[in-house]
């Protein structure tokens, strides 16, 4: 069996075809070598596209190879910080213990396991591919992930470099996909933090081999901040918590917008408020709302409850936090 390397252009090739991709040739099955022009040819249609494997994901794309490499690398940084951070998420030691002992630099994962992206070569197909497969305004979202399918789709876009999207439905994706169940998540209660642990995970930042999340300047925190100083906005706690699905998503424009912001706030004020006071409360609500169980789904505990602080103290306390939320250098790191 040939040794296979990891390669930031072009991700897992065999060690002696490195050099041949550098020059420009691509290895089509067996020892048949075709031109880089020949092979973008071949993978145009998203009907065959490149696969690109690691040890989380399958990345799809009909692209270019290399941007589907950038991607799997992207996501498997943001993997690993994930699941330090979330290691509470799960059940029992040995399902932490096998999370983290994956990582990129083997290619050993089964591919039901993997979390399968497909990442299309423009907005164009990306619209008309998934208007097919859905009833939601897909014109208005720059990626989306469909529980049913587990399937995390994005597309390219030429003018920005802006990776929050990918990391917000990165997260749904991790979350939902890490426990067998239906995708009936937050129906009844507790949306906000639904979209508010995504939002937060927005922030990720890779800065050589050093990974952050939570920087204090990213822009949902810092628009929660000016809704809360500016606007006086701001819905109180235990009434935010009481929206399930349907009520948070119904809200119209401005509000929609700022309740996003505002879930993005307070979970980072429950993760970082007091160096981590009420964090594991926060990662067990989670995992209450993600449970394969139905009954502890439907009713998990509130985080007033988890706490053992009263919605109104947790006011006051995010209050006094949110004010003091100014920009700084990146917290969190690896």
């Amino acid at each position: 069996r040939q040794k296979k390397v990891w390669t930031d252009e072009f991700g897992w090739i065999p060690e002696d075809h490195v050099k041949r991709y550098q020059q420009g040739e691509r290895c089509n099955g067996g020892s048949r070598w075709i031109s880089v022009e020949k092979d973008e040819k071949l993978h145009r249609d998203f009907s065959k596209p490149w696969e690109i494997r690691t040890e989380h994901y399958l990345v799809r794309t009909n692209h270019s190879l290399e941007k589907g490499a950038e991607l799997a690398r992207k996501l498997e940084d943001f993997h690993d910080l994930f699941f330090q951070m979330m290691g509470g998420f799960f059940n029992n030691a040995s399902e932490i213990q096998a999370l983290f002992a994956g990582n990129a630099a083997r290619p050993t994962a089964k591919q039901g396991k993997q979390n399968v992206v497909h990442y299309y070569r423009s907005r164009e197909e990306y619209i008309a591919t998934l208007k097919a497969q859905t009833k939601q305004p897909i014109e208005i979202t720059r990626g989306i992930y469909f529980p049913d399918s587990r399937i995390a789709h994005f597309f390219y876009e030429s003018d920005t470099d802006d990776d929050s999207t990918l990391y917000h439905e990165a997260t749904h994706q991790l979350l939902t996909g890490s426990r067998p169940m239906t995708s009936e998540i937050a129906v009844k209660s507790d949306f906000w933090i639904v979209e508010g642990i995504a939002c937060y995970m927005e922030s990720f930042h890779r800065d050589g081999e050093n990974f952050s999340v939570g920087d204090p300047g990213h822009g949902r925190l810092q628009a929660a901040r000016a809704h809360f100083i500016r606007d006086k906005y701001y819905v109180p706690f235990r009434e935010y918590a009481r929206m399930g699905m349907v009520a948070f998503q119904s809200v119209k424009q401005p509000e929609i917008a700022r309740n996003y912001s505002q879930s993005a706030a307070l979970a980072h004020f429950f993760l970082h408020y007091e160096d981590g006071r009420y964090r594991e409360a926060l990662i067990e609500h989670l995992s209450q709302i993600y449970s394969p169980n139905k009954t502890v789904r439907d009713n998990p505990d509130s985080m007033e409850e988890l706490t053992g602080v009263a919605a109104e103290e947790l006011d006051q306390q995010y209050a006094d936090y949110i004010q003091r939320l100014a920009p700084t250098p990146r917290a969190a790191k690896k």
